[in-house]
């Protein structure tokens, strides 16, 4: 499959031309993601959220990918996506320093909300009973188009399933690093910050009610080649490995010296962890489970089944449109006024009066 034959347009260099295109429909929710030779969730994701938007195509940058599998998904749904090239860090979309402002200007004037969430992530909405992934989800945007934010759970499948994740109703961090819905008509407020990867990053500016009634499910590992792969890609873009089957360099650098970053450590590790490991499900019979670390399986009418079933008063306690994650993180509004030029890491730092200070797990939910 050759690419070019899909017309695929390049940001920067046409950046005028990518954002009419998206700025010619208009749609409550615009929903983004980046990827990289990432077949593997890719066809999955579109076929997902496909059905929320309904009719809206779906936004995907391109970070240069080769695999011609990924191509031939991106004809096959040609009419359902609009599909745009970057040759920038992965990352960089995620902030407007890297001259990406004009892309969140645009989704301003033409959506209500929109989100930007990897192509290993799946929306839904929890309605006190299952996982929902159609139009009540344009539904609930539409009746609530003055909240500037929805702050989703955001959980992780376990090893080697789709439909069963991990769920601890102390560890906020399902909160403080998820991907939000954000409200376009807040985009003035972003400035320079890094505003989109994490819920944390977001300036302290678009502060307001928000709610956490979304799950954004993250099927990490379904299987070990497919994690892999996705790990040896983030390497090479960080400028680790120089191509994705260097595992010599992969399974003998000195991990602790190899890059500062601890997300770089993190995908090193995992890559030497799944070469070595057998595969292995958990078992939900197993009575060992508690309230502190409990399992949520997805059942085939996405309806949820809570190990240990008492889980299940605490996940909807947490996920529900009553539920404000800036109560739930400690938020003072009478504090940040003070000084709204950091994001919100930077803000509970330094309510909390400590440079080592991390994200709350184990704060009381009012």
């Amino acid at each position: 499959m050759n690419k070019h034959k899909l017309n695929i347009l390049a940001w920067p260099e046409q950046q005028q031309e990518i954002c009419a295109c998206i700025g010619s429909e208009k749609a409550t929710l615009k929903i983004v993601t980046k990827t990289k030779n990432e077949g593997f969730f890719l066809e999955k994701w579109i076929q997902h959220h496909k059905k929320i938007v309904d009719g809206t195509r779906l936004i995907i940058f391109d970070n240069l990918s080769t695999d011609t599998d990924v191509f031939e998904i991106y004809k096959k749904y040609e009419n359902d996506i609009f599909v745009f090239s970057f040759m920038s860090h992965v990352d960089s979309i995620h902030t407007t320093m890297d001259g990406f402002m004009p892309l969140y200007t645009i989704l301003e004037k033409s959506c209500n909300f929109f989100t930007i969430i990897d192509s290993d992530e799946f929306l839904y909405l929890y309605d006190g009973f299952k996982l929902c992934s159609d139009n009540k989800i344009i539904k609930l945007l539409n009746g609530n188009t003055n909240i500037n934010l929805f702050i989703p759970a955001w959980v992780d499948t376990i090893d080697f399933s789709e439909n069963t994740f991990m769920f601890n109703h102390k560890n906020l961090y399902m909160f403080n690093g998820s991907k939000p819905i954000i409200n376009a008509h807040i985009v003035h407020a972003f400035g320079h910050y890094n505003i989109l990867h994490h819920a944390h990053k977001l300036p302290v500016t678009v502060y307001g009610y928000a709610p956490t009634c979304f799950v954004l499910l993250h099927m990490r590992k379904l299987n070990k080649t497919q994690r892999i792969k996705a790990n040896m890609e983030k390497l090479v873009s960080n400028g680790i490995i120089r191509h994705n089957k260097d595992y010599y360099t992969v399974l003998n650098c000195d991990v602790e010296t190899v890059h500062p970053s601890g997300n770089i450590r993190g995908y090193i590790l995992e890559i030497r962890r799944l070469i070595d490991a057998h595969d292995s499900q958990a078992d939900l019979n197993t009575g060992k489970l508690s309230m502190e670390n409990g399992l949520v399986e997805i059942g085939d009418d996405k309806s949820l089944n809570f190990f240990p079933p008492e889980l299940k008063a605490e996940f909807t306690r947490l996920v529900n449109m009553k539920t404000d994650y800036f109560d739930l993180i400690g938020f003072d509004p009478k504090i940040f006024i003070l000084d709204n030029r950091i994001n919100i890491e930077e803000y509970l730092r330094k309510q909390h009066g400590s440079k080592s200070w991390q994200y709350p797990c184990n704060l009381p939910v009012k």
